[in-house]
């Protein structure tokens, strides 16, 4: 464990060695001075994962809910965890330590003074896998560029390093992107949790619109409030990601944004949307999920359908949260994870069956409305007909030649004979 690690002192006792590039640093120094750019090789034993980062943080959580809570810092146990959840969770990682076996390492990243790794995980990743492969030779090091003067506890830099990384991974090289939960609760916890930044810094540094980042704000919204239903840490995301709520978010955000958010019956919407959400993602049907809640949201949520579904799947909504906000012995206790989450429910018979009565009952609604669209139609077409007959322009007639004359009388007995034939039959 290195404890206060200083990076220029390490330099000047040639522990640390120079580097062969010079980067145009897309920040400037807290005082307006540009950064040198000058990268250096650092051993990896001065150097720490970034517990600020948007996907490292997700990470964290989730490590701390199955294993307990973990220091970050120089802390070998700490950097291993995180090692281990970026290469469980990227595909790509073995191609990027054979390419950097065979190329080196080709980007260099940005490290503070203390060794906190600002930007490139990945690569600082590849790096420490490399370290422990017995066929790789000699001390391997992180090439990066040095931010010196600047500090994590300091809000003022804290938002410094923020436009960093937004700038290097949305911005300027378009790097490979962040997972779409893991970006809306970056900006969320940038902008609502830590106010490091404001929405339109961060449209700016992430080259995106307002707008956009409002929705990546709501989205975030949307997982807290699902994460509260189900009795889980609201800082616990990664729940979010392992039931890949990402489609189904995406798919609520609109109604959220123009009805549900404004509603007084918020609770009641979002709780029986959520049921809906997790008895869908319990059958493990990704079709019939996207066909079933697509339905839902699109033609009962804003089409004043509301206070039906809430009235018919409330009561079942909240014996699904009671079973979630429990164990098994009656016992208050918060979910954990996602097999947490089912395990609860599935030692929960209430629940089980309050599960399969969210599925007829979103089934009866959707028929229902679909009864009543069907029963609506001919009214509706009458008078779209009526509608059309009576724009027509009978002075044009006599400016028509004797063929169009014809094929209008015989269009005319056809709808006479239509109409007969619907007179006879109400």
């Amino acid at each position: 464990m290195n404890e206060n690690v200083n990076l220029k002192k390490l330099l000047t006792e040639d522990k640390i060695k120079k580097g062969a590039q010079v980067l145009k640093v897309p920040i400037k120094a807290p005082n307006g001075d540009k950064f040198n750019g000058k990268t250096y090789m650092i051993p990896l034993e001065y150097l720490y994962y970034n517990n600020k980062n948007g996907r490292i943080s997700s990470a964290i959580s989730k490590y701390e809910s199955e294993h307990g809570s973990i220091n970050p810092g120089h802390n070998e146990a700490y950097n291993t965890a995180i090692q281990n959840m970026i290469k469980d969770g990227d595909d790509n990682m073995d191609k990027l330590v054979e390419d950097m076996k065979n190329k080196g390492q080709e980007v260099p990243g940005y490290v503070l003074n203390d060794g906190r790794v600002v930007d490139g995980n990945r690569r600082f990743t590849a790096t420490r896998i490399m370290s422990k492969d017995p066929a790789v030779s000699g001390t391997q090091y992180f090439e990066a560029v040095i931010l010196d003067g600047l500090s994590i506890q300091d809000s003022r830099d804290l938002a410094l390093i923020k436009q960093l990384e937004l700038r290097i991974q949305f911005g300027l090289q378009k790097r490979e992107d962040y997972d779409p939960i893991d970006k809306a609760v970056d900006a969320y916890k940038t902008i609502k949790i830590e106010k490091s930044m404001s929405i339109s810094d961060y449209a700016l540094y992430s080259d995106s619109k307002k707008n956009d980042v409002v929705k990546l704000i709501n989205e975030a919204e949307l997982i807290v409030e699902f994460l509260r239903f189900i009795n889980a840490d609201e800082t616990n995301y990664f729940i979010a990601k392992d039931m890949k709520l990402d489609g189904p978010i995406q798919d609520m955000l609109p109604q959220y944004r123009s009805v549900i958010k404004k509603s007084e019956y918020k609770e009641e919407i979002l709780s029986a949307l959520f049921s809906k959400i997790i008895q869908l993602r319990s059958s493990g049907g990704e079709d019939d999920f996207k066909q079933d809640f697509r339905s839902i949201i699109k033609k009962v949520i804003g089409k004043g359908q509301e206070r039906e579904f809430i009235e018919k799947t409330e009561d079942d909504a909240d014996i699904i949260g009671m079973a979630l906000s429990q164990d098994s012995d009656g016992s208050s206790r918060k979910t954990a994870n996602v097999d947490d989450l089912y395990k609860k429910i599935n030692n929960n018979d209430d629940a089980i069956k309050s599960l399969s009565n969210v599925a007829d009952k979103s089934t009866e609604i959707l028929n229902k409305m679909e009864n009543e669209k069907k029963r609506s139609e001919p009214k509706k077409l009458v008078s779209e007909a009526v509608a059309k007959l009576e724009a027509i322009d009978v002075d044009t007639l006599n400016y028509i030649s004797d063929e169009e004359k014809k094929h209008i009388r015989n269009n005319l007995r056809i709808i006479q004979t239509s109409i007969n034939y619907i007179e006879e039959k109400m």
